[in-house]
């Protein structure tokens, strides 16, 4: 659509970053929605949706590709962009999902889970070992199948927020990056039987201690199927 053209192009060195000027501040979960319904309207890859992703700035180098962050395009003369507008042109591929009840065995946990409470850095420090501050922030990947050296893991503050790698395109909370430590499933393959072997592993940082030594073989030991 014409009047959905973004305002401003760039090539980041290791593809097309696109940017659109709004009308008015939006809040962040609406700033996601956005991202969603502009991600679907060009192709673009959905994982650029979420408020973590990192855009490169025209005129940065980019150290992994070893390419300059160029502008393709830019166009100030164009109105904003009602954000209405994208709503009512575009649906949002994934809209925001129900909370689970206490009963649910999504891998996500329900509000009364204590483990679903823990903070990211916390869990990844007991579990992984990684020397992440209690602010989180972007870390090499720890995952075992993930060769990962330029910090391509971005670990958030706060529980609901969990933690993405940009690097293999994974991520979750504290069920998944257990799961995943130990070469098991993740996401919404983490049900049933999965995600309560996830739990057990998971347990083990409450009797972690807080200082950033990893878990020995009694939580990662085993494989998850």
């Amino acid at each position: 659509m014409a009047t959905l053209r973004p305002h401003l192009t760039v090539h980041s060195g290791g593809g097309i970053h696109c940017y659109w000027r709004l009308e008015r501040e939006q809040e962040p979960s609406e700033i996601e929605s956005l991202n969603r319904r502009l991600c679907q309207l060009i192709g673009d890859d959905m994982s650029c949706a979420d408020l973590g992703w990192i855009m490169r700035l025209p005129g940065s180098f980019s150290g992994k590709r070893g390419r300059w962050c160029r502008v393709l395009r830019a166009d100030r003369s164009r109105a904003l962009v009602d954000p209405d507008q994208v709503r009512q042109a575009v649906p949002d591929p994934e809209p925001p999902r129900p909370a689970p009840t206490p009963r649910s065995n999504g891998y996500q946990g329900s509000r009364t889970d204590e483990l679903a409470l823990i903070d990211p850095p916390t869990y990844f420090r007991a579990l992984a070992g990684a020397d992440v501050s209690a602010d989180g922030g972007m870390i090499p990947c720890p995952l075992p199948d993930h060769e990962d050296s330029h910090g391509s893991c971005q670990v958030f503050a706060a529980p609901d927020r969990g933690w993405w790698c940009y690097g293999c395109s994974r991520g979750g909370r504290i069920y998944d990056l257990a799961s995943l430590l130990a070469g098991g499933r993740w996401g919404a393959e983490l049900r049933d039987e999965h995600f309560l072997r996830a739990r057990e592993l998971a347990r083990a940082v409450r009797a972690a201690p807080d200082d950033g030594r990893r878990l020995g073989a009694s939580a990662h030991g085993r494989r998850v199927p």
